[in-house]
Order: C-alpha cells, then structure tokens, then sequence
C-alpha cells in the first residue's frame, strides 16, 4: 500500500523523474518534422563567424544569445536535424524541473509537483523544444531569473554566489529576447510594493545587468523604433485573442473553458472572503500574478499600438500560468483530497491532449520529394520566394546550405542551387532568360499569393500546364510545366 512515508521518500528522486520523462516525450518525435520557418535562418547564420554573426541579428527582432550558443553547438555536432533541435530540447526538459524547485521552495510541494508536470505536457513547450529558436531558453532563463530574485530576497542564508547567478541569468535573459526585460521589470514593481526598504540593495544587481547589456541597449530601442513603424504581427482581434492565447496556454478548447472558470471562480471567491485586503500577507502570488496578468494584458492592449501578441512572444509568463492555476484550485478547495483529485484530473487532461508529434504546416519533406523524383538535368526548378532559399537548401542539399560567406546573405548558398538549376525567385524577369532549349521541363513552387499571378502568367504563356500538385500544409502548390509550349 503506497503511503505519505512512502510518497516523501520519493520526492528526491522526482526532479531526476521529470526531466526522464521530459526527455521521453521531447525527443520522441524530434526529428519528424522538417527543419522550416525561422529555423534554418538561425542555424544558417550560426554557422558563420561570432562577429558576423551578431552584425547580422542587429537587423533581426532578437538579440544573439542563441544563435552564438549554436554556433558552438554546431562546431561540437554539426547542422543534423537531430543535433541543431538537441539544444532546444535540453533547454525545454530543464524548465519543468527549474519550475519544480522554484514552486516547491516558494509554495508547496504540491504546487511544485502539480505546476511542474503541467508544464511538462505543455503542448507549446514541447513545440518550442523541436524549434531550433530561442524561445525554450527564454523560457529557462525567466524561471532562472526569478528563482534567484527570491533566493536573494528570502534566504537568510544570502550569498554573494547567489547575487552573481541572478545577474548573470538575468543578463543571459535580455541577450536571449528583448522581452525578458518584462520579467526584470515585474521583479522591480514587486520590490518598489512589498520590500521598498531592499530595492536600494537590490538595484545594485540591477544596475550591473543593464551595464553588462549595454553593447545591446542602443539596437534594441532601434528594433522597438522600428517595430512601431510596422510588423508583421496582426494586431488584435478583441477577446477572441485573449481566448485564443489561454488556448494555446492550455493544450485544447474544453482544458481552455475548464480554466478560464477555475480561474473567474477563484477570482470571484477571493473578493467575497475579501482575501485581496491581505495581499501584502501573501506577496509571493501576487508576483506570480503580476508575472502572468502583465504581459498576458498588457502586450494584448499595447498590440494594438506595436503588434506583438503571438504566443512565441508570452512564452515566459508560461510557467505563472500553471502556478496561478494550482493555487486558483487550492482557493477553491480547501480539503487536500479534493485538491489532489483535481490536479490528477487537470494533469491527465492535459497529458491526453499533449501533442508529441507537432506539424509546423510546412511540406517541405513533400516539396523536396517532388522536385528530386521529377528532376533531371533539363529541368528548371523556380521557388516562387527568395527568403525561402536556407529552408530548400538545408532540406535539398545540406553541403549548399553550409556553404556560408560572411556579410554575403545567402550569396554562396544561391549561386549553388543556381547551378543545379534552382532558382529562387518571385521576379519573373529573373526567370525569363534561363527559358531555353536547354530545359525541356519547368517546376514551379508558389508559396502564397506574393507575385504568384505575374510568374504563373508568364509560365502558361510559355510553357505548357502538365499537372498540378496540391501539398498540405500551407498555401504551397507544385506545377509542372513542358518547354516550349506546343
């Protein structure tokens, strides 16, 4: 018969669980997807020197910090599918565990238990762990920062080490993404409400963060300046983004609605127990809340202004979210029993609904599949898209992809897949003078809409329409053309 002795005993070997299983349900499926989106412009330029490399992301709307971490990762191993998604993923495995320790240190065991294993089966944590991005050490590196803030703020036993790791996190976050500087500035109003007297003390471990990112502050209110001016974020929708965003917080739709009431309910019972009146008595989840409300809230009313409210981008009031939900279920019920059985309920949801194989919508294996399986020396291969050339190249021939010339966008990469007779390209005066007796057979991949109407009337008023390819996933489409029209 399992009892508490039993279940306590084990609680020292539950961190070395959770990243086991981390590990199990990140790496099942680590490779099934293509490399595509922004991947292969992070793995691209990794691959470059560390100074090119930085004055390239400038002009990009992240600071370097991953893509300098994987320009050593690649030097150890290489540009795989399998070892570029290795770094993420690690990362991703490290977040429950992190959240575990800060959880159980600051609340309960049971909130560090249930908080933790929730994030476990995230679904838009484990998306982000097969996404060579930043965005699952954003992650890390948040729940690093703020774990520290309160190991300096409430450990009696406060240590120097322990002030150094915050601003080295801390520093480490706002060179990861430019919004991590949400999560230094939530740790500030927390100061200046509940510790007024230690913000002096404080500030100093503040001060050294903003001296150690001062080779990035002036690119970063560029990027901001930029940003104003336009993006290609859509702004808002009204409440259906708010929704939207709990969704994609909450792995499903019927997990989303169970939450959004856990949530009102507790809300609705802390104002008639008038509970809010001793919120200094409880400082801690008034951060927890402050960390999720302020940019869950606020990056949606300032999108209307700068769009920017895209999951990716609240990816680190992710772990305030499972804590807010544990201690909303532990307002409303107060016999432990009942508590648990709700977690276990929560948990197994969202455990179910977890997807382990996620699509990024993109067929490039099909596309890739398509073009060898049709193509021969006498065929003309146009990609209707020059930002897409390190997605075809790194999934059509990996030794174009990592022909890389500093200060030279895609240049060596290119020319390349211009001599296999691959052209990359929405210009349909780029294409025309390569339409000679040298080719006898024309594929075309249109990637949306851009330009597509100017090349495929200049295709069907050369070349004759054999067939048509619909791919899933995406608005891409493959056509094969014969040359010369008959």
């Amino acid at each position: 018969m399992l009892t508490k002795a039993h279940i306590y005993k084990a609680v020292p070997y539950f961190p070395i669980l959770l990243f086991l299983l981390n590990i199990g349900l990140k790496f099942s499926h680590l490779t099934t997807a293509a490399i595509s989106h922004d991947e292969p412009f992070s793995i691209y330029y990794a691959q470059s020197s560390i100074g090119a490399l930085i004055n390239v992301l400038k002009g990009g709307n992240n600071p370097p910090l991953f893509e300098v971490l994987l320009h050593f990762w690649i030097k150890l191993f290489g540009i795989s599918p399998f070892s570029v998604r290795l770094l993420p993923a690690l990362f991703a495995c490290l977040c429950p565990v992190i959240l575990y320790y800060f959880a159980k240190r600051n609340f309960s065991l049971r909130v560090g238990i249930a908080s933790s294993l929730l994030l476990t089966f995230s679904d838009l944590l484990l998306y982000y762990s097969h996404d060579c991005r930043v965005y699952s050490l954003f992650i890390l590196l948040s729940l690093l920062s703020v774990y520290y803030f309160f190991e300096g703020l409430y450990d009696d036993r406060r240590t120097f080490f322990k002030q150094i790791l915050f601003v080295v996190f801390s520093t480490l976050l706002i060179y990861a993404h430019y919004f991590g500087f949400f999560i230094l500035i939530i740790q500030g109003i927390y100061l200046l409400y509940f510790h007024r007297k230690q913000f002096f003390k404080t500030s100093i471990n503040y001060v050294l963060v903003l001296i150690f990112y001062l080779p990035c502050i002036l690119n970063m209110f560029t990027r901001f300046g930029a940003s104003v001016k336009g993006t290609w974020v859509e702004p808002p929708s009204g409440i259906e983004s708010l929704y939207n965003m709990l969704w994609a917080f909450s792995n499903a739709p019927v997990i989303t609605v169970t939450c959004i009431a856990v949530l009102f309910f507790a809300l609705i019972k802390t104002f008639i127990s008038k509970a809010y009146v001793r919120v200094k008595e409880n400082p801690l989840t008034m951060f927890v809340l402050g960390w999720f409300l302020i940019p869950f809230l606020g990056m949606f009313f300032v999108s209307y202004w700068m769009p920017m409210y895209i999951s990716r981008y609240l990816v680190f009031a992710l772990p305030a979210y499972y804590i807010l939900l544990v201690l909303c279920i532990e307002t409303l019920l107060k016999k432990a029993v009942y508590c648990n059985i709700l977690f276990a309920v929560l948990i197994f949801c969202f455990a179910f609904t977890n997807n382990l194989n996620p699509s990024k919508k993109q067929p490039i294996f099909e596309v890739i599949h398509s073009i060898k399986q049709h193509k021969n020396s006498n065929t003309l291969v146009i990609v209707g898209s020059h930002e897409i050339i390190p997605t075809i190249a790194y999934n059509y021939n990996r030794t174009y992809f990592s022909s890389v010339a500093d200060g030279k966008e895609y240049h060596l990469t290119d020319s390349l897949l211009r001599t296999d007779n691959i052209y990359c390209t929405h210009n349909p005066e780029e294409i025309k003078p390569f339409l000679t007796a040298k080719f006898t057979k024309v594929i075309y991949l249109s990637i949306g809409e851009k330009n597509d109407v100017q090349m495929t009337s200049m295709l069907n008023e050369a070349c004759h329409l054999e067939k048509q390819e619909e791919l899933k996933g995406g608005n891409w489409h493959l056509s094969f053309y014969t040359w010369p029209k008959k």
